[in-house]
């Protein structure tokens, strides 16, 4: 599967999973502790754009802790998302680097963690709002690449919890949310 149809796709459920929200979750827990369920999915969107602008070489529209939502917050993220794979497209191949704020990254490791934040994020939402996730093992292989490239088991930081582990065997979409730190 090409880099920027599996985008499109996990763009796609996570906006299945922002379509679900009911207006009295916004405020709700999420397994991302230092958001609710409105500033997790306005990081989400926010991410998004900022890759989607990188892609074809521009620089973030809003500062991050911008509200990028406004009233419509699946609609926000739906354009958002339809904005960043419109832009890798026009990119026309994942050649090169791409400068996201002050970090230079190959364009496929950039595409990647575009993927992987929203996509992952998704599973969040989901969680925190009684919905199905749906993640599928040929989006989390990807994804889980990229973050076993990008992300150590040790120091994690404050931007994801410890290595849960699971067994070498489980399925990618298991192993993904559990190296993310992410009970499966």
């Amino acid at each position: 599967m090409h880099e920027i149809d599996g985008l499109e796709r996990g763009f796609a459920n996570t906006a299945r999973i922002l379509r679900g929200v009911r207006d009295d979750q916004w405020g709700a827990a999420t397994p991302c502790t230092e958001w609710n369920v409105r500033e997790l999915a306005n990081h989400t969107t926010w991410v998004v754009q900022l890759f989607g602008n990188a892609a074809v070489g521009q620089p973030p529209t809003a500062p991050p802790d911008a509200d990028v939502l406004g009233a419509d917050p699946a609609g926000a993220f739906e354009a958002a998302a339809a904005d960043a794979v419109k832009a890798w497209r026009e990119r026309g191949n994942l050649d090169g680097e791409v400068q996201v704020g002050e970090t230079t990254f190959p364009a496929t490791a950039a595409i990647g963690i575009n993927h992987l934040d929203a996509y992952v994020h998704g599973w969040d939402l989901a969680v925190a709002t009684g919905q199905e996730a749906r993640l599928d093992s040929e989006l989390c292989a990807p994804a889980l690449a990229v973050a076993e490239e990008l992300v150590p088991p040790t120091p994690r930081g404050e931007n994801f919890g410890p290595v849960i582990e699971v067994d070498d065997r489980a399925p990618v979409v298991e192993r993904t949310l559990a190296y993310l730190g992410r009970q499966p």
